[in-house]
C-alpha cells in the first residue's frame, strides 16, 4: 500500500455524519484525524476548567477550526480548511456556528461539557 492509497483508506475509514443547521441546510462532517483531534484537544486541556475567563477569541477560533475540520463535500475533502475558509465560518451567527461546532464534538465522542472538563 502507497501513501495515496494509504490516505484514501483514511478517509473512507472515517465516520461521517450529516447535520441539519438552522438557516444553512445539511452539512456533512466527517471525525477528525488523529493530529487534529489532539491539536484541538490541547487547546481544550490549556482552556480547563476557566472558560469562563478565558479569553473569547481562543474560544471562537477553536470551533471555528474545529468546523474548519470537520465540513466536507460530496467527495470527502475538506472544503472549509483553509484560511478563506475559516474567514467564511467566522461569519457564521453564533447559534450556526455553536450547533455546528456542538455536532463537531459529538462526533468526535465529546460534548461541550466534556470539552470544558478535558
Amino acid at each position: 500500500m502507497d501513501i495515496e492509497q494509504m490516505k484514501q483508506a483514511m478517509r473512507a475509514s472515517a465516520k461521517t455524519e450529516v447535520v441539519h443547521c438552522q438557516d444553512i441546510g445539511e452539512i456533512k462532517l466527517r471525525q477528525l484525524s488523529a493530529a487534529v483531534g489532539m491539536n484541538l484537544a490541547k487547546v481544550v486541556s490549556d482552556i480547563g476548567d476557566d472558560a469562563a475567563s478565558t479569553n473569547t477569541s481562543v474560544l471562537f477560533n477553536f470551533y471555528v477550526d474545529l468546523i474548519s475540520k470537520s465540513i466536507v463535500g460530496d467527495n470527502d475533502q475538506l472544503t472549509f480548511d483553509s484560511d478563506e475558509g475559516r474567514a467564511t465560518l467566522s461569519q457564521l451567527r453564533f447559534v450556526q456556528l455553536m450547533q455546528i461546532g456542538n455536532a463537531c464534538l459529538s462526533l468526535n465522542g465529546m460534548t461541550a461539557e466534556t470539552a470544558k472538563k478535558n
